[in-house]
């Protein structure tokens, strides 16, 4: 992975600190607490979909690799999304992301709230269309 690729999957959060303390030891992992909107989105459907690319290849590497270009597409367009309606991305776990929306002096816990369901809902409606190999899971809080 090359380090463009890694800065682009941390959160807004710890790039901006790692920014402002360049040159400087920055003690990791630490804790803002914070009042906002988190999205919790699972994919599903990667399983059915290496099964198929298992039975497809006879090397089970391209079938792996095939598998995970398309988890990276998914995630990666999932981000766009979320960023795209003002979220940041916390975490990523496997085929899981979290995303949040902090209140600021400009942005309510209802507008905080109201963004991250639409986020949700662009995702949802993102990945769901095409061949319908996969389906979006998760709750807004």
């Amino acid at each position: 992975m090359s380090r463009k690729t890694a800065i682009a999957l941390l959160s807004t959060e710890v790039r901006e600190t790692l920014e402002q303390n360049q040159g400087k030891k920055v003690d990791l992992p630490f804790v803002n607490k914070n009042a906002g909107a988190a999205l919790f989105v699972d994919i599903s459907g990667f399983t059915k979909l290496g099964k198929k690319f298992r039975s497809e290849e006879n090397d089970h590497g391209v079938a792996a690799d095939k598998l995970s270009t398309e988890i990276m597409s998914a995630l990666g367009t999932l981000t766009s999304i979320c960023y795209l309606w003002g979220g940041d991305v916390i975490k990523f776990a496997g085929d899981a992301l979290i995303c949040t929306w902090k209140v600021t002096n400009s942005r309510t816990m209802t507008e905080s709230l109201a963004l991250a369901r639409r986020t949700a809902y662009e995702m949802k409606k993102t990945i769901e269309v095409g061949d319908g190999k996969l389906k979006l899971h998760g709750g807004v809080g």
